[in-house]
């Protein structure tokens, strides 16, 4: 989906899917027994973002935290004029912005009360939006990589999926592991 400025092309991907997925994960996300989850997405690693929205990040560090309900929310340090830009072309989701994305994070957590916090590969997510996190609301961050990462996505062996670490912590897909 990287076109340039970027625009929303419903023949390469529907709105109708990208809204299918977020339900997925959503009640997976409820099933797991957490709170939400949280994907972090930079310009080398926005995969995971894009699939849950179906909108590329690529050119600055990013949130998006996808709660049991409402659209998620892409929590961004660019600007307001960039923020309303983003909001154009990418309809799946809300847009926040601030110079502390990770504290905005927080925030929106602690208007849910949330405990439990599934974060996908949380072993790269800076230290800093972390701390900006826990700053606000000392929610448990739980690692939830591998097995959102294989669960998420079409293919990927159910046999590497069971081994994946942290599994009991990840939402799993509704269908056999997967969102598809």
């Amino acid at each position: 989906m990287r076109h340039g400025l970027i625009l929303w092309r419903e023949d390469e991907l529907s709105l109708a899917d990208v809204k299918a997925r977020q339900v997925r994960l959503q009640q997976a996300i409820a099933v797991a027994g957490l709170d939400g989850v949280l994907i972090y997405t930079n310009h080398v690693r926005s995969a995971g973002v894009t699939w849950v929205s179906g909108f590329t990040p690529y050119w600055s560090d990013g949130l998006l935290l996808v709660l049991r309900e409402g659209a998620p929310i892409f929590l961004t340090a660019l600007s307001k004029r960039v923020g309303e830009w983003v909001k154009s072309v990418a309809p799946t989701f809300e847009v926040a912005h601030s110079p502390f994305p990770g504290k905005l994070a927080g925030e929106r957590l602690a208007k849910v009360g949330a405990k439990r916090l599934g974060v996908v590969e949380l072993d790269h997510m800076p230290g800093g939006v972390v701390d900006e996190i826990l700053s606000v609301l000392p929610v448990e961050p739980l690692r939830c990589d591998r097995a959102f990462h294989r669960g998420s996505r079409p293919g990927g062996s159910r046999r590497a999926r069971s081994r994946a670490p942290h599994r009991q912590y990840c939402p799993r897909g509704v269908q056999g592991g997967r969102y598809q």
